[in-house]
């Protein structure tokens, strides 16, 4: 199979892992109040225990806007908690509710559910280097990622200290 092709078929397999991984767990998951693009959020606070929506946007990767306008949503829906910071007015404090972290500890559940079907059939050694490709990718695309975001010029290095 020429590169391009074998470049391709990667990227559709990946793609559509993912897919339906997701969907998985949404089905399971289905009449939470919960929407997909939330579902990371609620891990990342889990996680955290208590963070900001700043530092929630670095963990996933997204705008500060994207995680607000989501926070705001699972407030309303009675999942989170916000409330500014006492020491600055500009960050918002997100935490689960006990309704959040119920709904959190169900969708763990569910993506460990989805995670051990996705192995079904997998000998531990075939599990042992796929978790050893997934890293050595995460670790590449991670030092990508630091290389892309580094200061090109003087300018752009006093605009990332704001």
């Amino acid at each position: 199979m020429p590169p391009l092709q074998k470049f391709l078929r990667f990227l559709d397999l990946d793609r559509k892992n993912h897919t339906l991984c997701q969907a998985c767990i949404f089905h399971l998951l289905s009449g939470e109040e919960l929407h997909p693009g939330q579902l990371p959020i609620l891990w990342a606070i889990g996680q955290a225990g208590c963070t900001t929506q700043g530092q929630i946007a670095r963990i996933l990767g997204v705008s500060r806007a994207a995680v607000a306008v989501s926070a705001k949503r699972m407030e309303h829906s009675g999942l989170v908690r916000r409330e500014k910071a006492p020491k600055d007015q500009r960050c918002t404090i997100v935490s689960l509710t006990p309704k959040g972290r119920e709904i959190a500890l169900r969708a763990r559940a569910s993506q460990e559910e989805v995670f051990s079907r996705r192995l079904t059939g997998f000998s531990q050694e075939e599990i042992i280097t796929l978790l050893s490709f997934y890293e050595r990718m995460n670790h590449n695309l991670e030092r990508y990622r630091q290389e892309l975001e580094r200061p090109h010029c003087p300018c752009r290095e006093e605009e990332t200290l704001c």
